[in-house]
């Protein structure tokens, strides 16, 4: 089978303006097949022992974003992305999860995101979870996956944070309790402004004092 244009540009020491010409022009063509293939062809040579160009994830991602493409395609290449690098050891850049985790929200594909959540595509991280918990009110099974995040990380002060916000103040004092995390009061002062449960400011405002 005679070689792609590609595979003879990532042949050759050194020719990463070449390779990644060459593959901006298969951005320009729309053609998502060939994209995909030579995408993967990059990811490939740079991933692997003798690799012989200086090109990174990030400059791929880039290139991508900066592309005319759909979402849907998008979504498609960040997937090709993670999925050969993740299978060559290569660094995958934090934007590039976070590209594809938005994408799939303003997409309402949920169930997949989901999925890529608990396989561990995509990995904890605390931007990522920030964005599900988000969607709190539209997504709500995209919030619980958050706080789960959170949790696998031990980021319980931003959990408490969370659960103040919404007013689930039981939560937020079981957990500052259970791991020590100190919650100024002038913060839950902040939060009770926005409460509309008298009993539930009387019962801070005992466990506050200095709210009275």
């Amino acid at each position: 089978m005679e070689e792609s244009v590609i595979e003879k540009e990532l042949k050759i020491k050194n020719n990463e303006q070449a390779v990644m010409s060459c593959f901006q022009n298969s951005l320009n063509s729309l053609n998502c097949k060939q994209i995909k293939f030579d995408l993967q062809k990059i990811i490939e040579a740079i991933g692997s022992r003798h690799c012989n160009q200086a090109i990174t994830m990030t400059e791929i991602f880039d290139c991508i974003k900066q592309s005319k493409l759909n979402d849907e395609i998008n979504e498609e290449l960040y997937m090709k992305m993670i999925t050969c690098a993740t299978q060559r050891v290569l660094q995958i850049p934090e934007d590039l999860y976070i590209a594809l985790v938005n994408g799939l929200i303003q997409q309402r594909k949920e169930f997949v995101l989901t999925q890529l959540l608990q396989y561990k595509v995509i990995p904890d991280n605390n931007s990522i979870a920030i964005i599900l918990v988000q969607q709190y009110s539209s997504i709500p099974c995209l919030y619980y996956c958050g706080l789960d995040m959170l949790k696998r990380m031990k980021n319980y002060s931003k959990l408490v944070d969370l659960y103040l916000m919404n007013n689930n103040i039981s939560m937020a004092l079981q957990i500052a309790n259970q791991y020590s995390i100190e919650i100024p009061s002038t913060k839950i002062q902040e939060y009770i402004k926005n409460y509309n449960n008298d009993l539930l400011v009387y019962q801070l405002k005992l466990l506050f004092p200095e709210l009275a």
